[in-house]
């Protein structure tokens, strides 16, 4: 067998006899209250995954820079206040890296910076306060980042370096706004159920569309459809991801008495406030408003009635 799986029984008798075994490319020693890895583990050349989760590290093992073929590393649930940057160097061939529940703060922004090879880094609750500029720089690879449940006030403009990112989670920080550059984005990571219900109030706007019968039977789905919001550039439905800007002009101009249109007809003015309404949802459904909700980066980059962004 490549792969070994020490109890929480087990000793550092168990782990130093654990190095004779130099084919293994899986070792987990979780939850074993371990406070360092002994060297003899060096001989651990063929190394590709290993758990150290829910032990009782304050530093990284200094055995570890003898890993060069680890691709995956799991630290959750340690005392770690710190990284040894000398350590981290060591692991280019790593790829994911989970710090979540430790307890990184200050000390530890600068020590990611000579690791660079990562596409998933998970850090979250720790209590990290601020990234260093050159951390997205150093990470060019990356692919996911998770830094949900930290104190973070801010992202640094570098963030818009990381062109391979996929999916970033700062949720749960102190955030008040993303670097300038990441705020023209045209597309989003939206959840499935977002998704679902876009799809599916788009195809209701046909009356013709067989969903309004099966609605019917299905009062959960309807529930969630009363729920759904316009937004305010385009009309499109969307149902709890959006973002709010405020309105440039809140309040339609009142026409003066010389500016009044002649009276018409009542079905013709009837037709078009129709026409109004279907084609402006901004100043019918915001005018007297000191915000709107709009559905997508899409629509804010292209509005020029609204100004500000928030996030919801």
């Amino acid at each position: 067998a490549q792969s070994l799986s020490l109890k929480p029984e087990a000793s550092a008798r168990s782990s130093t006899e654990a190095s004779r075994l130099t084919f293994l490319a899986r070792l987990d020693l979780s939850c074993n209250q371990l406070r360092d890895l002994p060297l003899v583990l060096e001989s651990l050349e063929l190394l590709q995954h290993l758990n150290l989760s829910a032990n009782q590290f304050s530093d990284l093992p200094l055995v570890l820079a003898s890993f060069s073929r680890l691709q995956y590393l799991n630290l959750f649930n340690n005392r770690l206040c710190r990284l040894e940057p000398a350590v981290l160097g060591c692991l280019t061939s790593l790829r994911t890296l989970n710090l979540n529940s430790n307890s990184l703060g200050l000390a530890a922004r600068r020590d990611l910076s000579p690791y660079s090879g990562s596409q998933l880094l998970a850090a979250n609750r720790n209590q990290l306060t601020s990234l260093p500029v050159e951390l997205f720089g150093c990470l060019a690879s990356l692919r996911v980042l998770q830094l949900q449940r930290n104190c973070l006030t801010e992202l640094p403009e570098s963030a818009a370096a990381c062109n391979h990112l996929e999916y970033l989670d700062v949720a749960c920080n102190q955030l008040q706004l993303l670097p300038a550059s990441a705020q023209h984005q045209e597309q989003e990571a939206l959840g499935l159920k977002e998704l679902c219900a876009r799809a599916v109030m788009q195809e209701l706007r046909s009356r013709a569309s067989p969903l309004r019968d099966q609605l019917k039977a299905l009062p959960a789905a309807r529930r969630a459809a009363v729920q759904c919001s316009r937004c305010a550039v385009c009309g499109g439905a969307f149902l709890n991801t959006w973002l709010e800007m405020r309105p440039l002009r809140a309040v339609q101009p009142v026409r003066s008495d010389e500016q009044k249109p002649a009276k018409m007809s009542t079905t013709r003015a009837r037709r078009r406030r129709r026409r109004v309404s279907s084609a402006a949802p901004a100043a019918s459904q915001f005018a007297g408003s000191h915000r709107a909700l709009v559905c997508s980066y899409k629509c804010f980059n292209g509005s020029v009635e609204f100004y500000g962004l928030a996030f919801s």
